[in-house]
């Protein structure tokens, strides 16, 4: 497919809190971890952002 990356959506039989993602990179390998923490950093911040956002206006 030629793609710079991919995500696989993990789900499980377990909670809800065991699901998550597996990235991987064009060779098709799964990222290291320490890429994958920095991902996750990225998005966390951005979701926590968002939210504060959001509580802004619902305050107006």
């Amino acid at each position: 497919m030629r793609a710079n990356m991919g995500i696989m959506i993990t789900a499980s039989h377990n909670p809800y809190h065991d699901n998550g993602l597996k990235l991987f990179g064009p060779d098709g390998l799964k990222l290291s971890d320490r890429i994958e923490k920095k991902i996750e950093k990225l998005i966390d911040s951005r979701i926590t952002k968002k939210s504060i956002k959001t509580n802004r206006i619902g305050e107006s």
